[in-house]
């Protein structure tokens, strides 16, 4: 795998140009030049298009694409650290491999991918570009340092094959979805496909993203916060997207709990019920009945004694 850095010096004699990384002046055909095939039934859809119409000189732009010779990482938009006349200068940056790439390699370029949508690598690449008046092309680039970055492993990432979705989704270019992108390439390995894997630029039409049939694309011409699936199914998601945040419950919640038997309310209930309640109002006027002429019978009897005593003589044996 080879680097590719391009960008131009301070003095007006100075062009952008592309620098190999043996330190070579050079071209890159598969940026600048190349047209690719578009295979695509709608009559309205362009026959070639090439990386130039996914870019722009002072624009972010992030590209992967494969044909059936080359993979290529493509990153656009880098602001250096000196100007021409007031003007920005932005450098871009290649990585160019086989199309079938190493198993070392294809983790690298994930991680290149993940760092630069992270917003971190782009900083890092500036630093080793370097204004040099003395250099006839006006700058220098530390390929060691490059190479550095590009092997770094501060993270680990998967390469479950079997956890690859397949399906096409298209969305804004915001952070959310970026988010989602991380951490859907640290989780499983890139497509084999040929054509267009990742684009995310900020003036890429979605029909032109459909058109070419990417993988994973971010515009900031795409209005809504979620993927548009256009091709193929969503598989389900098994984690949750990383930086997003969650409303927590306790680990132990009350719930409302009800019997296991509940007793119903029907008509021939409700009759037994008033039924229960008239027997006991009738048991209870009996009792009260019969103890106040008892107790009746006693008060009589202490208050009139004699006549107590008469009433009972008829019940006496004569002697």
């Amino acid at each position: 795998m080879h680097n590719y850095v391009r960008s131009r010096g301070l003095y007006r004699k100075h062009e952008y140009t592309w620098i190999k990384d043996d330190h070579e002046q050079t071209e890159l055909g598969i940026v600048d030049d190349e047209e690719f095939t578009i295979n695509s039934n709608d009559p309205k859809a362009p026959k070639n298009v090439r990386i130039t119409n996914f870019r722009d000189q002072s624009t972010p732009a992030l590209i992967v694409f494969r044909d059936e010779q080359k993979f290529l990482l493509f990153i656009s938009g880098i602001k250096a650290d000196w100007t021409v006349n007031g003007a920005s200068i932005y450098h871009s940056i290649a990585w160019v491999a086989n199309a079938e790439l190493e198993p070392n390699e294809e983790k690298n370029i994930r991680r290149l991918i993940i760092r630069t949508l992270q917003g971190d690598l782009q900083n890092n690449i500036s630093s080793v570009i370097e204004s040099d008046p003395e250099n006839k092309l006006g700058f220098k680039v530390d390929f060691n340092k490059l190479k550095q970055i590009e092997e770094d492993e501060t993270f680990k990432l998967g390469d479950d094959d079997n956890s690859f979705d397949s399906s096409k989704k298209i969305g804004n270019n915001i952070n959310n979805l970026k988010d989602e992108l991380v951490a859907e390439l640290k989780q499983s390995c890139l497509p084999k496909d040929e054509g267009f894997l990742i684009v995310v630029s900020n003036f890429v039409a979605d029909q032109l993203l459909k058109d070419v049939k990417v993988w994973r694309g971010l515009s900031s011409r795409i209005p809504g916060e979620i993927w548009e699936v256009y091709e193929g199914k969503k598989k389900p998601q098994l984690a949750i997207p990383l930086l997003q945040p969650q409303k927590t419950r306790p680990l132990l919640q009350p719930q409302k709990t009800r019997p296991l038997l509940q007793p119903q309310k029907t008509p021939q209930n409700r009759l037994i019920f008033l039924l229960g309640i008239a027997v006991v109002i009738l048991i209870v006027i009996i009792i009260t009945y019969t103890y106040m002429e008892v107790t009746g019978q006693l008060i009589l009897k202490d208050l009139y004694p004699q006549q107590h005593q008469q009433r009972q003589i008829p019940f006496q044996n004569k002697s």
